[in-house]
């Protein structure tokens, strides 16, 4: 792999995701709303990647995540000021893209209950592997954006420990 790709969310949604390497019920789902339509007037995805993806936990906090009650209980007691930030803190398989039925309730459960949010783009993520030393970079916009070789190695290196260790 050259550079690896990457994925920026803000926290506490990352940690959120980074759960799932040790708890079935952490966060498996990024939502993302994707406003660009095909000529045809139909919507586009916000990536066609599937594979292997960087969690990059952007430096910006997430009220709503702060507030939401299953990331309240997945990362109990953790607060911005010890969640990590600016850092790839996991690594995840993308393996679909899809979009969510509207429901205009935000209530009503979606398609990937109880993660997906109706109306906007899933990312479904799968064998998520958190990092036992996060690795520092700067995110990007775009989806997804690639780290640098250096980065990459790092995060690459600690995925091969980890697939000893199993």
């Amino acid at each position: 792999m050259d550079k690896l790709p990457c994925i920026t969310i803000k926290q506490p949604w990352a940690s959120a995701i980074a759960e799932c390497h040790s708890n079935p019920d952490a966060k498996d789902i990024e939502n993302r709303v994707s406003r660009y339509r095909r000529s045809d007037g139909k919507p586009v995805p916000p990536t066609r990647h599937r594979g292997l993806v960087g969690i990059h936990t952007g430096k910006a906090w997430s009220t709503a995540g702060h507030r939401d009650p299953r990331v309240r209980h997945l990362l109990r007691g953790l607060t911005d000021e010890t969640l990590p930030a600016g850092v790839i803190i996991a690594t995840a398989q993308l393996v679909d893209v899809h979009l969510a039925a509207a429901t205009g309730d935000r209530l009503t459960p979606t398609c990937c209950h109880p993660w997906g949010d109706p109306g906007v783009w899933h990312l479904v993520l799968a064998d998520v592997v958190r990092l036992a030393d996060p690795v520092p970079t700067r995110g990007a916009l775009g989806l997804p954006w690639r780290a640098d070789e250096d980065v990459t190695a790092a995060v690459l290196g600690q995925l091969a420990v980890a697939e000893i260790g199993r």
